[in-house]
């Protein structure tokens, strides 16, 4: 009996880690932002939005929901079989007929989601979300 239990706790702490190991082109994801760094001027500032990745879509939803731009993603390049691992994805998204790129990544110094909506020779636009937490989306 006390082996089952063990195995039973056991099973119950792996459950939430191994849920978690998720890969970011095949399952949809929630990515929770607390603070954005302008790339231009390197001045970071808090940003509390999410992003959610799923079915050839990216939502960047923000001011609490009362904001959400969908984007289509057209290619992605990269692969990243669990995000508990470090890893890079790089999406190319389209919205309103305008293009634009967001890499995805984890590296020992945390998660990143960078935002490029660039345009050479017109304006620069480069943004990164430090992520807080990657998980499903709530239903």
């Amino acid at each position: 009996m006390k082996r089952l239990s063990t195995i039973a706790i056991v099973l119950l702490f792996a459950a939430p880690i191994a849920g978690v190991s998720q890969s970011v082109l095949t399952d949809s994801l929630s990515w929770e932002a607390v603070e954005v760094t302008n790339l231009q001027t390197m001045v970071t500032s808090p940003s509390k939005c999410l992003f959610q990745t799923s079915d050839g879509t990216v939502l960047w939803i923000q001011r609490y929901g009362a904001l959400t731009n969908t984007y289509a993603i057209l290619t992605s390049t990269g692969t990243w079989p669990s995000v508990l691992a470090n890893g890079t994805i790089s999406f190319q998204l389209s919205r309103n007929g305008k293009a634009s790129t967001m890499v995805v990544e984890r590296t020992n110094a945390g998660v990143f989601i960078t935002m490029d909506f660039s345009v050479a020779g017109e304006f620069d636009s480069r943004h990164r979300f430090k992520i807080i937490s990657v998980k499903p989306p709530a239903p």
